[in-house]
């Protein structure tokens, strides 16, 4: 039996990850400890985990806020934290506005501020896996993943693997445009957190990416102009339209006149609720697709061999970027390594805005680790949706003093 700790085990989220684990129990067990700090929240959020997981004898649910009883024997820690809660969301998602920039928790002002707040506490996280449970493997869910990643890398040993689901529903999506099953296509997908392309997709050896871009008005949420992509050649991550169309997405954003944040902030309160009265039937209202379509693909291919699209270490991947770059990208996946395949052909204008979107993250990391405000100033004055070095410092000192919390 395979022991899973989640940290961040009190999200209304977490029964999905049970209901996931719940098909594969019979042939790999699990023991899954949540972690949280509010004794209240996490004892709702446990109890319905149990109820879920008594379905099947190979899957155990505890719960605690002693991490370090939590961590003996873990093969396998899950970070879900989300440092601030959903009021510093709601903060990354609004404050750009300000600066007319489109507010995001992973992209701009927002995913910065993002960072600064998280990437210490992560940190201390996985100082404490590697003091404890030395051998496990850290899967990261929480954002901004890749500059998580790339911090711990610098300041640990520990295993570590970043993973987010939006690419393999970016593959789905595109699937439908080309009218072939999913898992019947070879997909090239290349690039970093929420900043990819597909580049490549075959079926049974033909070429369907002309087809792909034939019809690709019709991809779920593209806000980018559809004739730029069909002229690159390449099929952007959704988050891309933050860069290809960032007055677009600032002015649906005002419209709609609340965040996300505020919206889950909502239907946390409504499943908490739920679970105190012990009704499990609404657990699928977070849609939390992100358990089934990687985190616990991931943590079966740790176990007997696998392949995914997560975040690694780029080493040779992509001769054309830094070689400690975290980048996203299809990996063969074993219990003592994650490898990446070689980038496929990318674009040119794609090469440079991951370049750029490189240099941005690694800026950002030595800034936090080494507490360094004129660091900080050079990784926002680099960023594409910044208009210039006085915006920067604006944004800096809006944000740094209280090391990414609201302040307001």
């Amino acid at each position: 039996m395979s022991n899973l700790v989640v940290l961040g085990g009190s999200s209304v989220a977490s029964p999905e990850l049970i209901a996931a684990l719940i098909p594969h129990a019979p042939e790999f067990p699990f023991r899954v400890v949540l972690v949280g700090r509010d004794e209240n929240k996490l004892a709702r959020v446990g109890n319905i985990c149990a109820r879920l997981a008594s379905a099947s004898p190979n899957l155990r649910v505890e719960w605690t806020t002693d991490l370090a009883r939590a961590l003996e024997g873990a093969n396998f820690v899950l970070n879900q934290i989300r440092v601030g809660g959903l009021a510093a969301r709601a903060f990354d998602e609004s404050f750009p506005h300000r600066f007319e920039i489109p507010g995001e928790e992973t992209v701009g002002p927002g995913g910065f501020a993002n960072a600064l707040r998280t990437i210490p506490v992560c940190a201390q996280y996985a100082r404490e896996v590697e003091q404890r449970a030395p051998d496990a493997w850290f899967i990261n869910l929480t954002n901004p993943a890749g500059m998580i990643q790339r911090a711990l890398a610098q300041t640990t040993r520990v295993r570590v693997v970043s993973v987010c689901d939006s690419p393999v529903t970016l593959l789905e999506h595109v699937a439908r445009l080309v009218n072939v099953p999913h898992v019947e296509l070879d997909f090239d997908y290349v690039g970093m957190l929420h900043f990819g392309w597909i580049v490549g997709v075959k079926h049974k050896g033909v070429d369907l990416m002309p087809r792909a871009l034939e019809n690709i008005s019709q991809l779920p949420g593209l806000v980018a102009d559809a004739r730029l992509v069909q002229a690159m050649g390449a099929i952007p991550h959704p988050y891309l339209n933050y860069f290809f169309a960032p007055e677009q997405m600032l002015a649906r954003q005002r419209a709609k006149g609340h965040t996300r944040a505020d919206e889950l902030q909502t239907l946390e309160t409504e499943l908490l609720n739920a679970y105190e009265a012990g009704d499990a039937s609404s657990i699928k209202k977070r849609a939390a697709v992100w358990y089934e379509k990687i985190i616990v693909p991931v943590l079966l291919a740790l176990i007997r061999g696998g392949a995914a699209i997560v975040n690694t270490r780029n080493d040779s991947a992509a001769s054309w970027l830094p070689p400690d770059t975290i980048v996203e990208t299809h990996c063969a996946i074993r219990a003592q390594a994650i490898r990446p395949r070689p980038f496929a052909p990318t674009p040119r204008d794609a090469q440079a805005m991951l370049q750029r979107n490189a240099a941005y993250e690694a800026l950002v990391v030595d800034a936090i680790l080494n507490d360094s405000y004129d660091t900080a100033w050079r990784a926002l004055r680099l960023h594409p949706l910044i208009a210039n070095a006085a915006q920067a410092r604006e944004i800096l000192d809006l944000v740094w003093a209280s090391r990414g919390y609201p302040s307001f």
